[in-house]
């Protein structure tokens, strides 16, 4: 709202000169503020009735439901409790999923990038002095890469592992552009 009128003061005020614009900008914020101000208490007063109807009516809502329904109060705080418990052992489950998910997508995310740098090497650089930086960045990025599989290996069964030197081949300027990870195999037994 602010900003509209301001912006319509802007206006009517354009060809003024740059003090005069400043100081009638100012005259006209500090009498928005002031009649904000002597209007604020009306607002803040007609907000509350407002929300404090609506909650009413929401919990004359909720007990004419559970009357309908037939359960106690004390049924309904039990069925939250169970919820809340059912959310907080499901959160501990689905935590190391999403752990492994996301350990996933930064190996899959490692390997293209640590690939990519690889091929473009010569492409990017001119001179031995930056290839060689380059070359140990990508070092260390290939370090942290067969870190991260190696973390991943420990933590699934035998026949998800990542064989490292599939990765390493791949990651050679010869080797193709992606893998196929254990995750993206599908099973066909029934």
């Amino acid at each position: 709202m602010v900003n509209s009128y301001l912006s319509r003061c802007a206006l009517t005020t354009k060809y003024m000169t740059k003090s005069a614009r400043n100081d009638m900008l100012t005259v006209h914020a500090i009498g928005w503020n002031r009649r904000k101000q002597e209007g604020l208490h009306l607002a803040l007063s007609s907000r509350y009735i407002k929300t404090f109807k609506k909650a009413e009516a929401e919990s004359q809502r909720l007990e004419n439901l559970s009357s309908e329904l037939g359960c106690p109060e004390n049924i309904v705080h039990q069925w939250v409790d169970d919820v809340r418990k059912w959310a907080t052992d499901d959160s501990v489950g689905t935590r190391c999923e999403d752990d492994q998910h996301e350990r996933q997508k930064s190996i899959e995310q490692m390997f293209l990038g640590v690939h990519q740098k690889k091929a473009s090497l010569y492409n990017q650089t001119d001179s031995n002095k930056i290839r060689h930086l380059r070359r140990r960045k990508l070092w260390e990025e290939k370090r942290k890469l067969l870190q991260t599989i190696k973390l991943y290996n420990e933590q699934v069964a035998d026949e998800e592992r990542i064989v490292e030197e599939k990765v390493e081949s791949g990651l050679s300027v010869g080797g193709g552009d992606s893998l196929i990870w254990p995750w993206e195999v599908h099973s066909s037994g029934m």
